[in-house]
């Protein structure tokens, strides 16, 4: 500036003619020089300020913006945490409630055969009581009929007793014949020659007297071994006709416990009945809960798709929020070179490059922002649908739980009534089992009477025969005592003894005659007792033989009732295990339904703290615009200065 001062005034000294108006020409245009560089500066420094404000702004909004982006990111990571959870919470579920629905269908299954095994086994039970009826009515006839026997047999003992009496009273005529027939003998000896024939009389008489004494002891002999033989036979009958009232007691006491059984098999049918309803309804709502576990597994992939998507924002939000850091920066640096007025026109370029690298970045954070809104919305109406199908399942589950703890309840007690059961059946069928035996064994044993009798029966038979022999003796005796009458008439005066003695034998084979046939008219009785008894024996062993075949067909039915109520308790132990499956599944799903539950509302939550850094980077994002827009009309003054 010197040097140009100096050939100024050269000039001036070499032209003084023009000298003047030169000067105040160049006095003016220096001051408008000065005065537009003064402006020029001013207008720098301001631009400077402005950029610097500018720069402030930025920085702040940017510092908005990252603090909004971290909380978006955490609030991404706690959405995604839950999500995870809640999809995870969702398979447990559906793992749980489809393991309990094949419980159920196994339970469904169990219950429906425990009701058609118990329907037909109620058939066969009444069955088994008329069996059993009819059996007690069969022995209660037999005992009816051995009472009949054991009155048939004390008659015989009565008509035994009755041929011993008159026996005795034959005994006492044969003694009385026998001292007749001495003193028959003293009065021949006592009338010598004429008495002879009289002796031969009284050694005959006395001969058919020892004979008939001789047959007496052995009727009585027979007497006393039917009377013994009768004893023992009704001891015996009387002994089974016993065991007949206690069959027919233990027949009425099974009657009364299979009809007890019988009522016990409609409890554990209402039970089946009540465990089916329970599985039916348990199996539509497995169904709805499966259909609201897969909704809300749907909803929590669409929360994990839409994290991913807004992470993937928040990445690109933070590229460009780091690029906006560098361009608050870099303004920084252009306010501070401005300010010390070093090449300001030359960085207008750069500050305009800068805004336009700035508008970028902010139309890439707002792009951002808008998909993370999105994003948000559709986390937002996940946590809705995964709160609804919590709550919706919440009650689903409790009421599987209630269903599930009912049928457990049910099918305990019906496997507590079965085990009852299969004992009152295994007592009623070693009960029957037993009077089977019994049956079978009154069978043989009417035949061993029917042989005891017929034992009775030979007796009688010898009794006849002796009895026969009896009688021949008295025609004998009469007949000697005619013989003895016609001796007495031949020794005349001497005969008179004789006389007398003969008359006395002859009425003593009278009544010797009377009492055998006596004796023959008991003896035929007894032996019309005796075949009635056998034949009464017969009937017996035949009734009773028959029943214990017959009757075979009720331990048979008892069996396969047995077996059949077995599988019902097997089936009601799975039905019970199943119960007890279902429970703990259902249980495990509550608690999987609780995390969803507390997942969802985790996820609102945080979807709103999201939803409140979303906005807080809008108006971030607006901020670092309306500062870009700042900056480029700055660049633009800053490049005409």
């Amino acid at each position: 500036m010197a040097l140009v001062k100096t050939n100024e005034l050269d000039q001036s000294t070499a032209q003084p003619s023009t000298k003047p108006a030169l000067d105040e020409d160049r006095d003016a245009g220096r001051a408008e020089a000065v005065r537009r560089r003064a402006r020029n500066t001013a207008r720098r420094q301001q631009t400077a300020e402005r950029i610097a404000a500018a720069a402030t702004q930025l920085s702040s909004a940017v510092s908005q913006s990252v603090a909004a982006s971290e909380q978006l990111g955490r609030s991404m990571e706690q959405i995604a945490t839950g999500a995870e959870e809640a999809a995870s919470a969702a398979q447990e579920t559906l793992q749980a409630v489809s393991s309990s629905a094949a419980a159920v269908r196994q339970q469904r299954d169990n219950s429906r055969s425990a009701m058609k095994r118990l329907d037909a086994m109620k058939d066969e039970v009444e069955g088994a009581n008329r069996l059993i009826e009819g059996m007690v009515a069969g022995v209660r006839k037999g005992v009816g009929r051995q009472e009949d026997a054991v009155k048939q047999v004390n008659a015989m003992a009565e008509s035994a007793r009755e041929v011993g009496e008159i026996v005795r009273a034959v005994t006492r005529i044969a003694d009385q014949t026998n001292l007749l027939a001495l003193n028959a003998a003293v009065e021949a000896a006592s009338a010598g020659e004429h008495g002879k024939g009289f002796a031969v009389v009284a050694d005959e008489v006395r001969a058919l007297a020892e004979t008939a004494q001789s047959s007496a002891d052995r009727i009585q002999t027979h007497v006393v071994t039917i009377g013994e033989q009768v004893e023992t036979l009704v001891e015996k009958i009387q002994q089974a006709a016993e065991a007949g009232a206690d069959d027919r007691r233990a027949g009425d006491e099974a009657i009364q416990q299979l009809e007890r059984t019988r009522k016990s098999m409609d409890e554990m049918l209402t039970g089946a009945r009540a465990i089916l309803e329970t599985a039916e309804q348990s199996a539509q709502v497995s169904e709805r809960v499966q259909q609201q576990m897969e909704k809300v597994a749907a909803a929590s992939e669409q929360q994990s798709s839409a994290c991913e998507e807004a992470a993937r924002m928040v990445s690109q939000q933070n590229r460009a929020l780091a690029e906006c850091q560098a361009s608050t920066q870099h303004l920084a640096q252009v306010a501070e070179e401005v300010k010390a007025n070093t090449n300001g026109s030359g960085r207008g370029a750069d500050l305009a490059s800068s805004a336009e690298q700035l508008a970028a970045s902010v139309e890439e954070i707002q792009r951002a922002t808008e998909q993370i809104g999105t994003a948000i919305e559709q986390i937002e109406q996940g946590a809705r649908m995964q709160s609804q199908g919590a709550s919706a399942t919440s009650a689903e589950v409790e009421q599987l739980l209630g269903g599930a703890r009912q049928a457990a309840e049910r099918a305990d007690a019906m496997v507590e009534q079965g085990d009852r059961i299969l004992e009152l059946l295994k007592e009623n069928r070693e009960k029957v089992e037993a009077m089977l035996g019994r049956i079978a064994d009154n069978g043989e044993d009417s035949l061993r009477f029917h042989q005891d009798v017929a034992g009775v029966e030979g007796v009688c038979a010898d009794i006849e025969r002796v009895m026969k022999s009896i009688e021949t003796v008295n025609i004998k005796t009469s007949m000697l005592a005619v013989s003895g009458g016609i001796e007495a008439a031949r020794a005349g005066e001497f005969g008179d003894g004789f006389v007398v003695v003969a008359n006395d034998i002859r009425n003593l084979s009278q009544d010797a005659a009377e009492n055998a046939e006596q004796v023959g008219e008991v003896v035929g009785n007894a032996r019309s007792q005796v075949d009635a008894s056998q034949h009464l024996f017969d009937t017996l062993a035949r009734d009773f033989s028959g029943d214990a075949e017959r009757y075979q067909e009720i331990v048979e039915s008892l069996e396969l009732v047995e077996k059949r109520i077995q599988g019902v308790v097997s089936g009601n132990r799975e039905s019970a295990q199943a119960s007890h499956e279902i429970r703990n599944a259902v249980e495990e799903a509550k608690t999987a339904v609780e995390q969803i539950a507390s997942a969802a509302t985790q996820a609102d939550q945080s979807s709103a703290e999201a939803a409140a850094a979303a906005r807080q980077q809008g108006q971030g994002a607006r901020e670092l615009a309306k500062a870009a827009e700042e900056i480029a009309g700055l660049a633009d003054e800053l490049q005409a200065l």
